[in-house]
């Protein structure tokens, strides 16, 4: 038992097996420090050690303070510890924290997450299983669910419908259908000509949302608004715009492809997935239990290997408003140095220029997203970048948002 400073000391400082086995743990899950001294130099020193020689682990660590106590310290426990701090008022508002944790970790909300209406749960990893299932939203018959699978598309049932990707150039037709669409087509529409399938017609003042006349058929042109090109940030929305106008036509269950993961695409297909994920939760937040189920059919290989290695949290991006991403700092000289970031899709790029001791009307340095939302996006100026959100310059759960230091003319 270890129990005091003291103790802490001699067994951080003496003890080669516990740092070890601490750097082990430390790397491979993530903390909540309640109560802890981390201001303390062995401590500190304790992680920066591990951060030096392992680099920093790909899970979020906490730790949670008053405000008071977080004054002077909260950056540099973010930018130097890798520990985003959870601040709060008083010490008497932290049972309410504590018992809002212990309800949010428990079994029965553990339950609530998977699908649990006559259906087992299946979660992918292990075993070679070949469908992962969330719960979006409502119980029993009024789930709203998520469920990823290995497979193409297959004919709607009842109250269900289709929706597979295409592109197009400006608001004209045709659409140039994907080729899971192609394939889903051939086998279900043999009969319908080369021009029928590639001139399904916008549902009203749908953006991204294309039907085939009264057939529960869909096609969905995720392409930037202005430049017609495909743009990461327009898969969530597109999918919002999808759940919402199948909602409108009474459809219960959307069995869709990948969305802008085709080979001309400037990112690897996960983030297309990650991002079609979190516009069903920003679907399912907005339209309730009228929300229908997503079913989203994976055939690539890159893709559904990250997910039975449980490489790709899908509880992260169904957690909330939070985005997790890489922050990195280049500088021409010096060290670099790379934070694991979790913070709120609304945040500014100035809340984590900051962690780096950046500050307004910078000209040296310059902001890019890895990778690049769109192929026309460029490093921007720190300055230009400072106070855009950061989902507006592309940032979604997995990306690097990137600062280096640029060469200037003396």
């Amino acid at each position: 038992m270890v129990v005091g400073h003291y103790h802490y000391q001699r067994v951080i400082n003496t003890e080669p097996h516990f740092r070890r086995a601490f750097a082990d743990v430390f790397r491979r899950r993530s903390f909540l420090f309640l109560g802890s001294g981390l201001k303390e130099d062995y401590l500190v020193n304790l992680f920066s050690e591990i951060l030096l020689t392992f680099g920093a682990g790909s899970l979020p660590h906490y730790a949670m303070f008053t405000e008071k106590e977080a004054e002077g310290h909260a950056d540099f426990l973010q930018s130097r510890l890798n520990v985003t701090p959870i601040v709060y008022k008083d010490h008497k508002d932290l049972p309410e924290y504590l018992k809002q944790l212990a309800e949010g970790c428990s079994k029965e909300a553990l339950r609530k997450s998977h699908i649990s209406t006559g259906e087992v749960p299946v979660p992918i990893g292990g075993g070679g299983r070949l469908e992962e299932h969330r719960l979006l939203c409502g119980d029993g018959e009024h789930a709203v669910n998520l469920v990823l699978r290995w497979g193409g598309l297959r004919p709607p049932g009842m109250d269900e419908c289709v929706a597979f990707s295409a592109g197009r150039s400006g608001d004209l037709l045709p659409l140039l259908i994907g080729g899971m669409g192609q394939s889903y087509l051939n086998d279900h529409h043999p009969d319908w000509s080369e021009q029928e399938r590639s001139m399904p017609q916008r549902v009203g003042d749908a953006q991204y949302v294309h039907q085939y006349g009264t057939d529960r058929v869909f096609a969905v042109a995720a392409r930037h608004r202005e430049t017609d090109a495909r743009d990461l940030r327009t898969i969530a929305p597109a999918i919002e715009e999808l759940l919402r106008v199948t909602a409108t036509k009474g459809m219960r269950k959307v069995h869709a492809g990948l969305i802008a993961a085709g080979p001309s695409r400037k990112w690897h297909p996960t983030f297309s997935l990650i991002e079609m994920i979190r516009g069903a939760r920003t679907a399912a937040e907005t339209l309730g239990t009228r929300c229908p189920s997503l079913v989203i059919n994976i055939l690539d290989p890159s893709v559904w290997f990250p997910l039975q290695a449980q490489k790709l949290s899908v509880d992260d991006i169904l957690a909330g408003p939070n985005v997790k991403f890489w922050a990195e700092s280049q500088p021409l000289q010096g060290e670099r140095l790379r934070l694991l970031c979790v913070r709120s899709e609304s945040e500014k790029v100035s809340d984590v220029a900051r962690l780096f001791g950046f500050k307004q009307g910078s000209n040296e340095w310059v902001v890019e997203v890895r990778p690049r939302p769109s192929e026309a996006e460029s490093p921007s100026p720190l300055n230009a970048a400072w106070g855009k959100d950061l989902t507006r310059i592309g940032v979604v759960h997995g990306s690097t948002l990137l600062f280096h230091e640029v060469k200037t003319d003396l």
